[in-house]
């Protein structure tokens, strides 16, 4: 297997370093609308096995699907405060905010939003929970989300919500991975819940026989 080499200038490396969460705000680097810049850049970071992503407002780094072989084990590991309510909240952002555009249903430099009240209204049935209403739920798991920067809040007090730079680094094999996950989760809450019923049956069986 032949080595690959490439010449990087000064202009090349400082660009490169600036990654240092893999993205950058495109306002912070307008060198790469130079589009001998970008190519540049570009190479550089597909030698080391990623590729660029170019969304409305940065430029996002993803790993190439060759060696994202075991993405989902790594994204969990990464992310351990998340649980199946996580995973299904993003799942919903990234069908809302970023599928349109891979589907051609909404213009590649359209920046979509979703509103906490869109979320609630669709979706709020889903995230009920024994110790906190669904509102309650939903607030609580965009903001761990938008610590993330799975989603920004482009105004300040406003619950509309973006797809922030993390959203944009996954790949729809992974989604079907973390929908597998929710899945399996809520059928063994109903076998649990099945179970736990039949217990209960047989308790009352025997304290009846024992009357």
């Amino acid at each position: 297997m032949e080595a690959t080499t490439i010449t990087v200038t000064s202009e090349i490396r400082q660009i490169c370093t600036m990654f240092h969460f893999g993205w950058i705000p495109k306002k912070d680097v307008p060198q790469l609308e130079n589009y001998s810049t970008f190519c540049q850049v570009q190479e550089v970071f597909s030698v080391i096995g990623y590729e660029m992503v170019i969304t409305p407002e940065w430029y996002v780094l993803r790993l190439k699907k060759e060696y994202d072989i075991d993405a989902f084990d790594v994204f969990h590991r990464r992310n351990r405060d998340f649980n199946r309510n996580h995973l299904a909240m993003i799942n919903i952002l990234f069908v809302k905010l970023i599928l349109p555009k891979k589907m051609g249903t909404a213009d590649e430099k359209e920046i979509l939003s979703i509103s906490f009240d869109e979320i609630f209204l669709n979706y709020g049935e889903k995230f009920r929970h024994k110790r906190y209403d669904s509102k309650t739920m939903i607030g609580g798991l965009l903001k761990v989300l938008k610590r993330y920067s799975f989603i920004v809040q482009p105004m300040v007090g406003a619950p509309v919500y973006q797809a922030g730079p993390s959203l944009y680094m996954l790949r729809e094999d992974l989604l079907d991975k973390t929908y597998e996950v929710i899945l399996r989760g809520k059928i063994d809450d109903i076998t649990r819940a099945i179970e736990a019923e039949e217990t209960n049956a047989e308790d009352i069986s025997i304290g009846e026989m024992e009357v």
